[in-house]
This record gives structure tokens, sequence and C-alpha cells, in this order.
């Protein structure tokens, strides 16, 4: 499994921070337990780390000083990839990337957002 523990300011977020009441809990959380829950999922693409998930979290770790954050790697053939907003096409995008266990922390992560 390709699991890596990453320094998050190594880490581009698959978006900005959208909800600030959401972000300072994480950071609250994070600041006295440390990361908690699945790895992000990342791809390595030429131009570095792409987050494909978990954006308040990492910005999070970002912003608490957080050292390393467990990351699932994808690695890209070595060019830039431009990766879907939308979940359903993020899903599929990770899908054909051939990766059972990418695809399964893809398929949770937007299983947990529709809740």
């Amino acid at each position: 499994m390709p699991l890596e523990l990453v320094d998050p300011l190594g880490i581009r977020p698959p978006h900005g921070v959208e909800v600030t009441r959401k972000l300072k809990a994480i950071m609250g959380s994070m600041s006295t337990r440390g990361w908690i829950g699945r790895p992000l999922l990342a791809i390595r693409t030429a131009d570095g780390l792409q987050s494909l998930t978990g954006s308040h979290r990492l910005v999070a770790a970002q912003k608490s000083g957080t050292k390393e954050v467990p990351v699932y790697v994808i690695d890209s053939p070595g060019h830039p990839v431009n990766v879907p907003k939308d979940d359903r096409d993020l899903l599929g995008f990770v899908s054909r990337l051939g990766d059972p266990a990418a695809t399964d922390i893809m398929r949770q992560e937007t299983i947990r957002r529709k809740r």
C-alpha cells in the first residue's frame, strides 16, 4: 500500500476551504488529538502532490503546524493532471487509474459527504 507520511505544506488542497466553522473545529481537534481518520488520497504529478480528498483536514493540518499527515499516494505518469471537481467525476477518475485501494478511499469520501 503506497501510504506515506508527508509534510502537509507540500500538498496542494483539492479546492479552497469553504466552511470556516468546520475548519476551526478540525483544527481544534487536530491540535489536541493529532490526525484522526483515514489518510488523504493524493496523486503525484510532475508538479508535486495534489490532494484529491480532505481539503479541510489538509488545511487544518497546515494551519495547526502538524508535521506529517498520512497520504495514500497514486503515482501519475509524470505529467500534470486535470482533477475533476464533482464527486461522481472524481470517483470515476480515480477508478480509471486502476488502484482498488485508492478507489475504496475515494468511495468512502463520497459516501461521507452525502451524509
